[in-house]
């Protein structure tokens, strides 16, 4: 029996995220792979940059679109999802250089697979993004939330 689809889409997205590595879209390389992981961490605790954390996000919303034959629901789940981010700065660029190259390669990576290999319906670019202002320098952080749409056949009584 297979996983959730919100599992599927969460574990799909720390599969795509730690594939961030060798030259990256700015023509370098990450001081180290990307680690992602499913666990809320604090700057403080990450000890090898740049780190992800995928979470499920607040606001997320289950709805029967339409019924069809056969006691079928059709659903579509809304599904939010949060994205932390931490960078270090390095000999060779500023804390805030590493962020905004971590969140092009974010975003580019969910454009470039909006399905998630045929999880989803769609990634919709919809929520906020908070970046921090330099009170965590030498680190610098994100947190960015976007939505997962999934579609999901359900048998309705």
């Amino acid at each position: 029996m297979a996983e959730p689809a919100r599992e599927q889409a969460l574990a799909a997205l720390v599969t795509m995220f730690q594939g961030m590595t060798g030259t990256r879209p700015w023509g370098g390389t990450y001081p180290n792979d990307p680690t992602v992981t499913r666990v809320l961490l604090e700057p403080a605790q990450v000890n090898q940059f740049p780190h992800l954390i995928v979470k499920e996000g607040a606001g997320s919303s289950f709805a029967l679109a339409a019924i069809g034959a056969a006691a079928l629901g059709h659903f579509e789940d809304r599904f939010k999802v949060a994205l932390y981010g931490f960078v270090a700065r390095t000999t060779d660029a500023e804390s805030t250089t590493w962020l905004q190259r971590l969140l092009d390669d974010v975003r580019r990576k969910l454009a470039a697979d909006q399905t998630l290999g045929g999880i989803c319906r769609e990634i919709v670019f919809d929520g906020t993004e908070v970046v921090d202002e330099g009170e965590l320098e030498p680190l610098a952080a994100f947190v960015w939330d976007f939505t997962v749409i999934i579609d999901l056949a359900l048998t309705v009584g």
